[in-house]
């Protein structure tokens, strides 16, 4: 390969090289031509492809430039699909236009693909070969998408549920939604490097085998179907079976890219990279440092850092976190950089406890930030935070609130534990589920009161218990007392009777406890519920993470709007601790100004 890229280098580290695919017959060996341009991009006409590598096995041997070039056996086949009979086409392929062995070229070439997407004619997207599954599912999206109302306002959906669509959830249709949900399997929906390839193109063709579908169709079925919670394809229960996991495909794929893709106006960046960074999921890349340089090109606010975040193949893996880490400590001074820790109790890494391990972060989500509003729990004024990069320390101003003392259950991990097990009846599994979140939710009261007792308390329990929060609120604001307060005293009352095996109580309207309960999931059930012993005596209650443990300390951080749980470092003195979490802590969500500020030391 060294020979093919010395016959045609790049005059500059910016320039591209673009490929000729010779016409010919799908029996034909690919026979190409690599050329470099001089000028820009946008002078030139050409195909972008995005793709799968596939393994490195059994390579496939192509023409090029008079070179036999060994390729993965899915661009091999992407590339007999992809030509014509009759007539040349320019494309433009990162395994050949890139001299993958160079990393200072591959470095340079990577920072200039999301204007390679961008300036793009069209771009293909190869799925790989087809089958009578995937002819299938092409076959019912199009048949989706031409039911679709009001196109294209179909956000409207999340309010007025389409009854065409819910007559699709029947029984005959079975087939067709497990073919689309294998459809959304493919290997293809799960790399990080398709959210900038997608995101900035101008439009999109999928080819999977000898069916064609454009992307935009795909987007639009998906959030479709996404925004009726009706589906039997989309419940937590039907989940667990294979055949019906279209559900989590389908919102995998639409906060990971097709939400994304839906936008006005010509492709351009247009967020942030803190945004990109908390949205891209579970999205894989075969060289962990990609889950980084593969988003460069989707965030707005980089900017001059651009050098410090690269990309720049010849960093370790832990070079480039700590670079991601002093992008949003040091010089954006952002710790929401830390809500995106994670925050399993296996969670374990060689990098220093305030840098965040990407690598651990698309394999295991993090739960939704605490986020609010009105929160100002450090403070007005600007975080105070420098770095020993060398040291692989952090320092930050900041005040003790106290120690926790007590931790409720793992609701998520009881929960999981009981659907390991076996039930003679679907419906005693149901069951056990509500018991044990009816457990949970007695857990909660009950160690409220030890530091609130009464009525009065009652406020402070509900809360807490969702982070003072409506997650339906689009700007996250304070929770609404009037119309949380009779959604909360509806879903103590489902608990109570699911404490009972019960079933739910018939004198309790349909949704009544749907405002609070919805909330209550999403914010604690990825967090413990705790009791802390504060620092002036007293005492509270707050949710922290999974990861957190009895004896961890509480404290405010200035310029955080949110509480963080540390640990005090193992063979240290004085104030040197491990970061755990970000954390909700009733009372200490608002603040003007800290005060007792100290110096805390993160290693």
């Amino acid at each position: 390969m060294a020979s093919l890229y010395k016959q045609v280098p790049l005059s500059r580290s910016d320039g591209a090289r673009l490929l000729i695919l010779k016409a010919g017959t799908a029996q034909d060996k690919p026979i190409c031509h690599l050329y470099s341009i001089d000028d820009e991009l946008t002078a030139h006409h050409y195909v972008a492809l995005s793709y799968v590598w596939g393994l490195r096995e059994n390579l496939m041997p192509i023409c090029c430039n008079q070179h036999t070039v060994l390729v993965t056996p899915n661009l091999y086949d992407a590339l007999l699909h992809l030509r014509n009979p009759s007539q040349d086409r320019v494309l433009w392929v990162d395994a050949l236009c890139i001299n993958q062995e160079d990393d200072i070229e591959k470095s340079h070439q990577v920072r200039n693909m999301g204007k390679i997407y961008r300036y793009a004619q069209h771009v293909s997207i190869w799925l790989g070969k087809g089958s009578p599954g995937s002819s299938q599912a092409v076959a019912f999206i199009r048949y989706l998408w031409e039911l679709i109302p009001n196109r294209p306002d179909f956000r409207t959906f999340q309010d007025n549920p389409d009854r065409r669509l819910r007559l699709l959830f029947q029984q005959e249709y079975h087939d067709q939604w497990v073919s689309l949900g294998e459809f959304l399997q493919r290997e293809w929906f799960s790399r990080v490097w398709i959210l900038q390839e997608v995101a900035l193109c101008r439009e999109a063709t999928m080819l999977c085998g000898s069916e064609q579908l454009s992307l935009q169709q795909l987007v639009e079925v998906v959030l479709w179907v996404a925004y009726d919670n009706s589906s039997p394809y989309f419940s937590p229960q039907a989940n667990r079976s294979r055949t019906t996991k279209l559900g989590g495909f389908m919102f995998a794929a639409r906060h990971n890219l097709l939400e994304m893709h839906l936008k006005d106006g010509p492709p351009k960046p247009f967020r942030t990279l803190y945004h990109v960074l908390r949205h891209s999921g579970t999205s894989q890349a075969t060289d962990p440092r990609d889950k980084i340089y593969a988003l460069l090109g989707m965030a707005n606010d980089i900017g001059p850092n651009m050098e410090l975040l690269g990309p720049d193949y010849s960093l370790s893996l832990a070079g480039v976190y700590l670079s991601v880490a002093e992008f949003f400590l040091k010089k954006q001074k952002n710790l929401d950089y830390w809500k995106m820790m994670p925050d399993t109790p296996e969670y374990k890494s060689s990098l220093p406890s305030w840098v965040v391990d990407w690598e651990w972060h698309s394999k295991n989500p993090t739960p939704r930030p605490l986020t609010g509003a009105h929160y100002r729990a450090g403070g007005s004024l600007e975080p105070a935070v420098t770095l020993d990069v060398d040291k692989r320390t952090c320092f930050v101003t900041g005040t003790i609130v106290g120690i926790i003392t007590t931790l409720g259950q793992d609701v998520r991990a009881e929960l999981a534990a009981v659907r390991k097990l076996k039930f003679d009846r679907a419906k005693d599994l149901v069951i056990e589920e509500n018991y044990i979140k009816a457990s949970w939710f007695q857990e909660m009261e009950d160690m409220a009161a030890a530091y609130f007792p009464g009525p009065e308390g009652k406020e402070v329990l509900w809360r807490t218990m969702v982070a003072d929060t409506d997650h339906r609120d689009p700007d996250d604001g304070k929770a609404d007392a009037e119309t949380m307060r009779p959604s909360y005293g509806a879903t103590s009352k489902i608990m109570h009777a699911y404490r009972q095996r019960l079933p739910r109580p018939d004198d309790v309207p349909a949704g009544a406890e749907a405002r609070f309960y919805n909330t209550l999931a999403v914010k604690a059930g990825d967090r413990r519920f705790a009791l802390i012993a504060c620092s002036d005596g007293g005492g509270t209650v707050g949710l922290v993470g999974r990861r957190s443990e009895v004896g961890d300390v509480v404290c405010l951080f200035q310029g955080f709007d949110v509480p963080v749980t540390v640990r005090p470092a193992g063979n240290s003195s004085g104030s040197v601790y491990t970061f755990v979490n970000e954390s909700y802590v009733h009372g200490y969500m608002a603040h003007d100004q800290l005060e007792n500020s100290v110096r805390i030391t993160i290693i």
